[in-house]
């Protein structure tokens, strides 16, 4: 398995990473072609335990597929992979904000759970702004906020 390391801090791939992602690239390119054809691509996702219509087998390939080949070579593979690892980084990082806010780890962030991590960091809001901020989050209205909620929300910042 590819031990998926961050990325270095000017964001790019690390050398140890872009080797991980060449052993992967070269494990699932069976014929040794240099290049990863949709019918590996759909081989790689059944073992997996992800059944692709070809529809969205194709929209997957269309979406590497920088050179319109047909095929996903490394280079394409290495964008799609950066392209994951700073999704799934960006993830964590709102999951740790998150965490920040609910304070009694319910998954809830509450109105006085806002009021009490925005006077910690200075910021004294009136009761109208906190519940504005509540309200513009707030999108199953159930006067509270969850993950979901909070990450649509700050993805829109």
């Amino acid at each position: 398995a590819v031990e998926v390391c961050a990325m270095d801090r000017s964001g790019h791939l690390t050398d140890k990473q872009i080797a991980e992602y060449k052993e992967s690239f070269n494990l699932i390119d069976k014929d040794k072609s240099g290049s990863i054809s949709r019918r590996e691509l759909k081989s790689l996702l059944l073992s997996l335990g992800h059944k692709t219509t070809d529809s969205e087998l194709d929209h997957l390939m269309r979406g590497v597929d920088a050179d319109g080949d047909g095929t996903m070579d490394f280079p394409e593979f290495l964008t799609m992979m950066a392209k994951k690892l700073e999704s799934s980084e960006q993830e964590s990082e709102l999951q740790e904000a998150f965490k920040q806010f609910d304070k009694d780890g319910n998954g809830y962030i509450s109105r006085d759970e806002l009021r009490e991590v925005m006077h910690s960091v200075g910021d004294m809001l009136t009761e109208d702004e906190l519940d504005g901020m509540i309200k513009r989050a707030d999108l199953n209205k159930d006067g509270q906020v969850d993950y979901r909620e909070f990450a649509t929300l700050m993805k829109q910042q």
